[in-house]
């Protein structure tokens, strides 16, 4: 029952982030490509967090998305100049849903095979 419950987690997990990148600016979601990100953490809530460094002024940006909620992603944040001046999501917060949606893919692979052992 766990690893069933785990499993429709991960899928809430994997629609939320696809929508965050599917409503993404074209433009900021290319770019988002580039990002590196290090030392990501998930929270005991869901929420993500990770760091990255600035490509242009080598500035350390700390970018969070909160826990999925109902297929959402329950608010994102970074304090890069971008996202403190629109308020939308920047080229950080789209790559870490990227790397977000990958690691819930492979946790998902994962726990269906064992539930099918």
């Amino acid at each position: 029952m766990e690893t069933e419950q785990r499993i429709l987690g991960l899928l809430d997990s994997g629609v939320a982030f696809m929508i965050l990148l599917e409503l993404a600016d074209p433009k900021k979601l290319e770019r988002s490509k580039k990002v590196e990100l290090f030392n990501t953490q998930t929270s005991a809530d869901g929420g993500v967090r990770s760091s990255c460094v600035s490509s242009s002024s080598k500035e350390v940006y700390t970018v969070t998305l909160g826990p999925v909620v109902d297929r959402r992603v329950k608010g994102h944040s970074c304090d890069c100049y971008s996202a403190t001046r629109s308020g939308g999501a920047c080229k950080h917060v789209l790559a870490l849903s990227g790397e977000s949606l990958k690691r819930a893919s492979r946790e998902f692979k994962t726990m269906k095979q064992l539930r099918d052992l």
